[in-house]
């Protein structure tokens, strides 16, 4: 699939675009604050209930997830396959992280349906969902996030076609009320960035432009559809190398626009809580940014897994720095596998 190919429409395009768009996307309903509460606590890697990310990783090579738990013991489960994408989150509101793949179609042998594969942690049972497609020109990208505020993280997949101009969408299965949510939002070529930027328990849409195609000038930029108004916040920020790691590092209940810079080893944010913009040091080039509330103080934490070494560094913001050894050199971290 080459989504390099074609020329790319101009930046404003988008804005104008997503405008119109805006009635595709409106609340299925409205969810009780307890709901919300619930939905806020839930934490990336929290495989014990615990309110703390626990230090895990997903081994490639034999299919084994190795979870070092923050309640205490470790586990060493065995769920999925070398090809899957890693796609963990608390799918069934417990208040856990399920361990869930996802596995594509084989379009050359004609198997074109997509599943999920969650293991349940509310009673350790199976469950296979199929939801998106693998098809010669259209990619389904696994997209899973909390999007309509009940506690439970949704199945969802980002559709872009293989032209980089051409309007991409979420197709949101909510389970609140199991119904389909598909609004476009983006193109083919942006990176999907949902989290909740404002402050209301659901996940938004949101995306991450990296280039403009015509002249190949660089515009950066974030491109968010805020669900508690149905308003577009449009914030130039990062450079196009940098990672992605939007989370709520200062607390207050919204994720901060922030970027990982491999180049420098910082991590700059805009801190939601009050604009300020914010900037620290931590890490090296080669190591992967595993950004986690670790601690439990519901502030995500500033974190790096090393490769080279199979060491965890966190700076955790109540408990201070831990260097961890967890896990070897080709193991995905899972709290970086929604880092873009």
């Amino acid at each position: 699939m080459n989504f390099q190919n074609s020329t790319f429409y101009l930046t404003r395009m988008l804005q104008i675009f997503s405008i119109i768009l805006l009635s595709f996307y409106t609340a299925t309903s409205t969810v009780s604050a307890n709901d919300v509460a619930t939905a806020k606590q839930n934490q990336i890697a929290d495989f014990d209930g615990d309110g703390k990310s626990d230090i895990s990783v997903f081994r490639r090579s034999d299919g084994y997830w190795h979870i070092l738990k923050s309640s205490g013991g470790h586990l060493s489960i065995k769920w999925g396959l070398p090809t899957d994408t890693v796609v963990p989150g608390d799918y069934d509101g417990d208040g856990k992280t399920d361990l869930t793949v996802y596995r594509y179609g084989d379009w050359e042998q004609r198997l074109y349906d997509n599943y999920y594969y969650i293991l349940r942690s509310s009673d350790n049972s199976f469950l296979a969902k199929q939801w998106g497609k693998s098809t010669g020109f259209v990619a389904n990208i696994p997209t899973p996030a909390d999007y309509d505020g009940d506690g439970k993280t949704d199945f969802a997949v980002y559709e872009a076609q293989d032209v980089t101009s051409a309007p991409g969408r979420f197709i949101i299965l909510q389970s609140l009320h199991n119904s389909v949510a598909s609004p476009y939002w983006g193109v083919a070529a942006d990176t999907r960035v949902p989290a909740d930027y404002d402050g209301d328990g659901k996940a938004d849409l949101a995306v991450f432009r990296r280039y403009n195609w015509i002249g190949g000038t660089d515009v950066v930029g974030w491109f968010i559809l805020q669900s508690s108004n149905n308003q577009m916040k449009v914030e130039r920020f990062g450079l196009p190398t940098d990672k992605l790691v939007p989370a709520d590092y200062d607390g207050d209940g919204r994720a901060d626009i922030a970027v990982w810079r491999a180049t420098d080893g910082f991590w700059y944010r805009i801190n939601s809580s009050n604009d300020t913009f914010s900037a620290t040091k931590f890490g090296l080039s080669e190591d992967k940014p595993v950004p986690a509330d670790y601690d439990g103080d519901k502030k995500t934490d500033i974190a790096v897994f090393r490769p080279s070494t199979g060491v965890w560094y966190l700076q955790r913001s109540t408990e201070g720095f831990l260097a961890q050894p967890w896990g070897l050199n080709n193991d995905v971290p899972i709290p970086n596998v929604f880092v873009h």
